[in-house]
């Protein structure tokens, strides 16, 4: 496993995202859940206010029938935004279909603010401004919505940043055009105002992304500290520690389920001889060439762990006894067939092997184990090279 570093997912310069697109899309998913909820709550927010701003257009817009009809069908159009985004972010819906739908709803905020709410200038004549008044009021509540969904709504910046830009826009000159007083004082508050809410929601945004960087960092290292505590150093298989831990656990599911399992023992004969002789490093590479031929025989739901110096243990789960006594000779006879390059010379190997089962009257996982290491005692008594098998009750078979 490769190191991961603070440059390994590096984000972009201007825009706070990620560079590799599969790492911003994985944070995505991964704030979605807190995501869903903001984006639930500004769409039931833009619900009331569609509702509300449609009433209070009631009594201005009385004797104007087409406008009014124009604004309710618009207000409408957004209300039945604001329900489908609601009713999508409480399901397992792809979370990036609802930030296209939020960003569609962060648009129509702007028709809502915009939305005429007071009397007529009676300077003012046309379809345009009976339907539409912007005051100082609008673009302060425009600018609470636009903090609001770019500090808290992480996908889509860039989109949602350049409406957020153009609704001030809008609403700044809208706000001119409908007579508000002091436009040059509006526009010092208003734009300082804006471009702290740019800045904020850009640094919040990058914030939040090299939190989940360092997550994943962390998450990285705690890997690789259980892969180093699980497994054995040399070889790459389980350790001892591990392995104990799997026949605790198999052994329970076995026996609550009656389920078949098997427990094999083994050890290279005379490997010391080899240490003797050879050296070390011949050892090492006898041990590392024999784990690599034992694992190309396994299935992927067996246990195969190193127990210390040449013992090593085979857990066979779902395994019934004919077919262990199989497997095990056939790994016998892979490594008896073992030859290991170690120079000019190669180095030939043999094993014994103890088998036994998993039965009813079994206390606890120690008592194949014991059971185990007899046959293995046996098979190496009676010459080595062998595979001995001692079920329950029972001297040997």
């Amino acid at each position: 496993m490769d190191q991961p570093n603070s440059n390994s997912r590096p984000l972009h310069g201007i825009v706070p995202a990620f560079r590799d697109h599969r790492i911003e899309r994985d944070f995505l998913r991964a704030d979605g859940r807190r995501t869903r909820r903001f984006i639930r709550l500004l769409a039931g927010l833009a619900l009331i206010m569609s509702v509300l701003t449609w009433q209070g257009s009631l009594e201005p817009l009385a004797h104007r029938p087409t406008a009014l009809l124009i604004s309710t069908l618009i207000r409408g159009t957004v209300a039945i935004l604001c329900i489908l985004l609601i009713w999508l972010a409480r399901r397992d819906t792809s979370i990036f279909h609802i930030y296209l739908l939020s960003s569609a709803l962060f648009v129509c905020c702007i028709l809502i603010i915009a939305m005429r709410m007071s009397a007529m200038d009676q300077a003012r004549s046309g379809l345009y401004w009976e339907i539409v008044h912007v005051s100082r009021d609008g673009l302060f509540a425009w600018l609470i919505v636009s903090a609001a969904v770019l500090l808290f709504v992480p996908g889509n910046y860039l989109f949602n940043f350049f409406v957020a830009t153009a609704g001030f826009v809008f609403f700044y000159v809208m706000m001119i055009y409908s007579g508000a007083e002091h436009p040059t004082q509006a526009l010092y508050v208003y734009g300082t105002t804006y471009l702290i809410i740019i800045a904020m929601s850009g640094h919040f945004q990058r914030l939040q992304r090299k939190h989940y960087q360092l997550v994943l960092e962390l998450q990285d290292a705690n890997g690789r500290l259980e892969h180093l505590a699980s497994t054995d150093s040399l070889t790459g298989i389980l350790n001892r520690r591990s392995f104990v831990d799997a026949l605790e656990r198999e052994y329970r599911r076995c026996k609550r389920h009656r389920e078949d399992l098997a427990l094999v023992l083994f050890d290279l004969d005379l490997f010391k001889e080899v240490n003797d002789t050879r050296g070390h490093p011949a050892g090492d590479a006898v041990l590392r060439a024999m784990c690599n031929a034992v694992l190309e025989q396994i299935r992927k739901e067996d246990y195969f762990a190193r127990l210390g110096g040449e013992e090593f243990a085979l857990l066979l789960p779902e395994t019934d006894p004919p077919h262990a006594n199989q497997f095990s000779e056939r790994i016998r006879q892979t490594i008896e067939n073992l030859r290991v390059a170690f120079g000019a010379s190669q180095i030939a190997i043999t094993a014994s092997f103890g088998v036994t089962y998993l039965h009813a009257q079994d206390d606890d996982e120690d008592s194949i184990l014991i059971r185990a290491d007899r046959a293995l005692y046996l098979a190496k008594e009676r010459g080595r090279n062998r595979v001995v098998v001692v079920e329950h009750g029972e001297g040997e078979a």
